[in-house]
């Protein structure tokens, strides 16, 4: 049986009713938060709400830093889950009781920092946590998998659900009863979500639906574009085959190394998403996309990452800059290449070749994955070669590169 720890990081699974709705209750809950922003002044106008934030985020750290040293068996938080005496042993940790709609990255920062420093310090601990719905996709896991993917440190395992254990019928037990049981598996290092009978991998991890009872492709509430999802019973069924692998800490160049709140909040800042399909005022995009206070910006494009000429010039602007410019598809399956002359790929052979920049591609990852690891090239301070080679290790050891063949 491995160590474990569970921490708590909001979420319906483990929300109480109050006036007829759903509240989060606990450490750093609904209520807490609230009170901090309104201490720091977001509720009025004319505030510089980027310097907000960071404060907001400084304040979070001081708050898990000092609550992560408190803790409490597994079985008696999580009672309500079959058989967690033997499946679920090991310490819980509340670091946050909210809802997961208030998190951004004033509030991913510290979790993230604080979960990659712990499995640094305890590379031999099997890190599992509760998450909720709303952002589970965005939020905490594309950035651990991202930061994590090429490290031995111990593997990311978070769970949730629609309906808190308190109410009738909830999904809560089995899917936290899953989470535990594949906790014990040798799983690669990176980020995981089990639902619904399912284990997702970060990288290939999308929201659907609010209703259990919307399925596409069999799949309830979230959705694995690539079908890169496992069935829970057949990765049990296994377990026993999967081979053991070494956990360690980083090695001292690794940027897992560097990450603080501070640090990551700074890189997050820095990097944006202008996604073409949602159709914003062109002067709008073009904008953002020659803005000099980011650092990268991810576009997602038409179909297999097709652009206007507009945005392809502003693009060529920015990459020449030496800007990092990513390269996704807004589509639900998510692939990249150069089949039409509009794919802003194109520019690389063409308008950029002179200049020795390039345009990154995303392969088959979305725009959200894409955007943690830019994150992390931007933290890494890494140029648009180095920070191909990151995307293109990552998409490989996700099977989600241009090569790959989706089977289903």
């Amino acid at each position: 049986m491995k160590d474990l720890i569970f921490f708590k990081l909001g979420g319906t699974w483990d929300m109480i009713i109050k006036n007829n709705a759903l509240y989060g209750m606990g450490t750093l809950d609904d209520l807490m938060l609230s009170e901090l922003e309104e201490e720091l002044g977001y509720f009025s106008d004319s505030k510089n709400y980027t310097t907000l934030e960071k404060k907001l985020a400084q304040k979070i750290e001081k708050i898990i830093t000092l609550e992560g040293k408190t803790s409490v068996d597994i079985p008696s938080h999580m009672n309500f889950v079959p058989d967690v005496a033997n499946i679920g042993k090991g310490k819980f940790v509340s670091l946050f009781s909210g809802d997961s709609s208030h998190m951004r990255d004033s509030l991913i920062a510290p979790f993230v920092a604080y979960l990659l420093q712990f499995a640094n310090q305890n590379p031999n601990v099997t890190i599992t946590g509760g998450h909720g719905t709303d952002t589970a996709d965005i939020a905490v896991l594309p950035l651990l998998d991202a930061y994590s993917f090429d490290t031995q440190l111990p593997s990311f395992i978070f769970s949730g659900a629609n309906r808190s254990h308190r109410e009738e019928n909830s999904d809560a037990p089995q899917n936290f009863a899953d989470m535990f049981t594949i906790a014990q598996a040798n799983l690669l290092p990176g980020a995981y979500w089990v639902f619904a009978n399912y284990v997702f991998k970060a990288s290939d991890l999308v929201k659907i639906s609010p209703l259990e009872s919307r399925i596409l492709d069999n799949f309830s509430t979230f959705y694995s574009p690539h079908l890169r999802a496992e069935k829970v019973e057949d990765m049990i069924k296994g377990m026993p085959e999967r081979k053991l692998r070494k956990y360690a800490s980083v090695q001292a160049n690794h940027i897992v190394n560097q990450v603080t709140t501070d640090s990551l909040f700074e890189a997050m800042t820095k990097v944006h998403i202008v996604d073409i399909g949602e159709q914003n005022a062109l002067d709008e995009d073009m904008k953002a996309i020659m803005n000099p206070d980011y650092k990268a910006v991810v576009v997602a494009g038409h179909a297999f990452g097709n652009v206007s000429d507009p945005i392809k010039y502003a693009c060529i602007s920015a990459a020449e800059k030496g800007k990092l410019i990513i390269l996704a598809s807004r589509c639900l399956i998510a692939d990249v290449n150069q089949r039409y002359g509009a794919s802003l790929l194109t520019v690389n052979a063409h308008e950029l070749r002179k200049s020795g920049k390039k345009i990154i591609s995303a392969s088959k990852l979305n725009k959200n994955v894409a955007r943690a690891l830019a994150i992390r090239a931007v933290h890494s301070n890494l140029n648009e070669y180095e920070t191909g080679e990151l995307f293109y290790k990552y998409a490989v050891s996700r099977q989600l590169s241009e090569q790959d063949i989706v089977v289903g």
